[in-house]
């Protein structure tokens, strides 16, 4: 079990302020397409979800900080469960990761969120070339095929099949787009190469989205 899984206060508290709940959306929702671009899956807050068939997901308690620093990092998993206390520093509230350590051949620097750095520096700081998340049980790092198991059957109990893991990546992709955060940002927070690859296979296409995009264009009037 990782160790400082446990949420401090609720379990959930970076999801939401009252119904602490992931609400999953499906990009091919009505659209009827196949191809994979157009057929992202990823992770939106609402509160409260919309309707009774809203699928509504909550993270087990003890994945907690992993799927915390995931979201709101960009972090793919391995990155996350690699993460080193010499990597982590709280004081000037960033992550710094050598090159390589997200495919890219330069250093990158993560400015940590508010409830990331708090959370972070909840738990005992270990020797800097220490894991983050470790075992609970016999302070060894953590597997990456454990964790995706346990995510995968959590979403599958919610009624949630087809969620995995990195669908957290895809989440905040979508989330810092839809917000206005410009494209070069994105791609640099996520480390991604090219801005391609981030608006192919990871930021998806929203409802809102295209009702802006018409009410925009209603506005010219005829």
């Amino acid at each position: 079990m990782p160790q400082g899984g446990g949420a401090p206060g609720n379990a959930t508290a970076f999801l939401g302020r009252k119904t602490r709940a992931l609400l999953l959306v499906d990009g091919c929702a009505g659209g009827g397409s196949t191809r994979k671009e157009n057929c992202i899956r990823w992770l939106c807050r609402e509160n409260p979800p919309n309707g009774p068939d809203d699928q509504v997901f909550l993270p087990p308690p003890h994945l907690y900080g992993i799927v915390l620093t995931a979201l709101h990092s960009l972090l793919r998993l391995g990155n996350v469960l690699t993460l080193g206390w010499g990597e982590v520093d709280l004081e000037r509230g960033v992550i710094r990761l050598a090159p390589g350590r997200m495919r890219t051949r330069r250093e990158l620097e993560l400015e940590l969120t508010p409830t990331l750095k708090a959370y972070l520096e909840s738990l005992p700081r270990g020797a800097a070339a220490a894991p983050v998340f470790v075992d609970s049980l016999t302070g060894k790092p953590l597997a990456p095929q454990g964790i995706k198991k346990s995510f995968r059957s959590a979403a599958k109990r919610a009624g949630l099949g087809g969620l995995k893991f990195h669908t957290l990546r895809k989440t905040g992709a979508t989330i810092l787009l839809d917000a206005g955060i410009p494209l070069q940002v994105v791609q640099r927070m996520g480390g991604w190469k090219k801005p391609d690859v981030l608006l192919r296979h990871y930021a998806a296409v929203t409802a809102e989205q295209r009702q802006r995009a018409v009410g925009v264009l209603d506005r010219l009037g005829g």
